[in-house]
């Protein structure tokens, strides 16, 4: 059910999404109108409306890039004609026939942070692009940033593997969902940037164009220069 000025919920008898179209197209412009003059990549993540209508409405915008968080919703979303897509979490060596099967289809990048993750997709011969996941202080997943053997070794190992291509690295900052004081999201969002930033120098190779991929919403929607990523993935878009 699409939100207007009046009052929806006598009109309610079960549980029901309710999108406010005006504050989800106000957010999303906020943040595209942003990147696309600072010259950043704008990859909204559809975890949190998943509805197609809020898709269409993205690319009515000229929104083309996507982030998902399952094989399931980019199988579903390539359905609806996306055809680039990235699946925000630790790539699963059990799905890895659908993920070979889906990279047939459409422009999909997958997330390894291990090297039996590479060796998986490698042995598949799937023609898939690669994000190395980093961790920079949440402590969910990726690889802590600090840790430069076991990333050099992952991105050797993707660089000797025809069939992948790897597109840098990848990080979402969760800890800023709790954060109330634009400062220290601001400050947060400086400190991963640089230190991304240093690794792609230390490890980046002629031969390599490795980019930055940065999630979470409040650094999307509080810092004002987003300059230093290549690509940003906020998903929160009707939940500020």
């Amino acid at each position: 059910m699409q939100l207007s000025n009046a009052d929806p919920f006598p009109q309610i008898k079960c549980p029901t999404l309710l999108i406010h179209r005006e504050v989800v197209e106000r957010n999303i412009r906020r943040i595209w109108t942003k990147t696309q003059a600072q010259g950043i990549g704008f990859r909204p993540h559809m975890k949190t409306h998943q509805h197609p209508d809020v898709g269409e409405w993205m690319r009515e915008m000229g929104i083309h890039q996507i982030t998902v968080s399952s094989i399931d919703m980019a199988a579903s979303h390539a359905k609806m004609g996306w055809n680039d897509i990235t699946i925000a979490i630790p790539m699963n060596p059990r799905e890895i026939n659908r993920i070979v099967e889906l990279a047939e289809k459409t422009h999909l990048a997958v997330l390894v942070d291990h090297p039996h993750a590479v060796q998986v997709l490698a042995e598949s011969g799937a023609q898939v692009s690669v994000w190395i996941e980093l961790d920079t202080g949440t402590g969910r997943t990726g690889i802590p940033v600090n840790q430069i053997d076991p990333i050099l070794s992952i991105l050797e190992r993707i660089d000797q593997s025809p069939g992948l291509i790897c597109r840098g690295f990848l990080w979402h900052d969760g800890h800023q969902y709790g954060q109330d004081d634009h400062d220290v999201i601001r400050t947060n969002w400086v400190r991963s940037v640089a230190r991304a930033s240093a690794l792609r120098d230390q490890l980046g190779k002629s031969n390599r164009n490795l980019q930055l991929s940065a999630g979470d919403t409040p650094s999307a929607t509080v810092v004002d220069d987003l300059r230093g990523v290549d690509e940003v993935r906020p998903g929160n878009l009707g939940l500020f």
